[in-house]
């Protein structure tokens, strides 16, 4: 018999089992660790007890769906995610999943939103089809392509690094850099597509875990103030799961005032030079595909190509009062 429940301490690393069978089979290389799964769960603002929702056969963990509030002041955004073991698809347990996330967000955006707009969000992968039709099926619609992207030669001979004029690299000091660093991250996005920012409690979380290397990482200074960042990650506990140790350019950023000055090449030639010294042997990043600050043809013309292409849904709550 199927049952649903909410999230319980204990529950990770079953739910770790169930994510990596159902990346493995989606072709996905997340390679979800315990470490991983239990930080996020951390995150600020986020109520795992009253948003994580498991079904369960026969004591058995066989799908699971999780909702968290991006607030914005025009815009909010409920990012979601929604997973069912492979053994136990076409059985209709992924539409009862998605159906009860879609749910709770139309309880959270009655009780809390003041934004006029909200919707829910999910990701898929443009060839999984299965997915594709569940989100149409419940009146989601395509909204916006990410792509994933990788170096794979860290190790090998690496783009010349040219520092622009005016500029000093130095590596990125956790607890010292924090506030002018994620002011400087804020502002570089506040003209990227779906942005709603972050806050400096949320961005000190996730500074501040251990997969992020502050030795790996760059924030560029002009003078006093911040011109731009590179901070990395690396997650020594995939590699036992992937074969490979690879570092993440988890946050790229500069600000508009010092654009189209070679900025942005220059801190990833850098960042990908402490990562060969680390012995980092493939580096991956994630971008809009459709990135208004060319971001995509610099990471091509360093020697990125494309490991993935997902493509965010959407649904507008706005009115749901149903």
């Amino acid at each position: 018999m199927l049952t649903v429940r909410t999230y319980q301490e204990g529950d990770i690393p079953a739910l770790v089992g169930l994510i990596n069978a159902a990346d493995a089979v989606d072709r996905q290389e997340r390679a979800t660790t315990i470490p991983e799964l239990t930080e996020r769960f951390r995150w600020p603002g986020f109520r795992p007890t009253e948003d994580i929702f498991l079904w369960e056969e026969d004591d058995r963990l066989v799908a699971y769906g999780f909702l968290r509030l991006g607030e914005g002041a025009e815009t909010c955004e409920f990012y979601t995610y929604n997973t069912v073991h492979p053994n136990w698809r076409g059985r209709g347990i992924g539409r009862q999943v998605l159906e009860r996330i879609i749910e709770r967000c139309v309880e959270r955006r009655r009780a809390e939103v003041t934004a006029p707009t909200v919707y829910v969000r999910a990701t898929c992968g443009p060839d999984e089809s299965e997915r594709v039709a569940l989100y149409e099926s419940l009146g989601m619609t395509p909204a916006r392509y990410f792509i994933q992207m990788v170096y794979e030669h860290v190790q090998g001979e690496l783009p010349l690094l040219v520092v622009p004029a005016g500029i000093e690299f130095r590596p990125y000091q956790r607890g010292v850099d924090d506030r002018a660093v994620w002011a400087a991250d804020v502002e570089a996005f506040q003209d990227h597509w779906g942005f709603h920012g972050i806050t400096f409690e949320e961005f000190e979380h996730w500074a501040h875990r251990p997969a992020l290397r502050p030795d790996l990482s760059v924030v560029a200074w002009a003078g006093d103030e911040v011109a731009g960042l590179l901070l990395n990650e690396v997650h020594e506990d995939k590699t036992a799961l992937t074969g490979r140790r690879e570092g993440v350019l988890e946050a790229l950023a500069v600000r508009k005032l010092f654009r189209r000055r070679g900025l942005g090449t220059a801190l990833l030639v850098r960042g990908l030079q402490l990562m060969q010294q680390a012995g980092v042997e493939t580096a991956s990043l994630g971008t809009d595909s459709e990135n208004l600050t060319g971001a995509v043809r610099i990471y091509e013309r360093l020697g990125f190509r494309v490991r993935q292409r997902i493509a965010l849904y959407r649904l507008d709550i706005s009115n749901y009062d149903d």
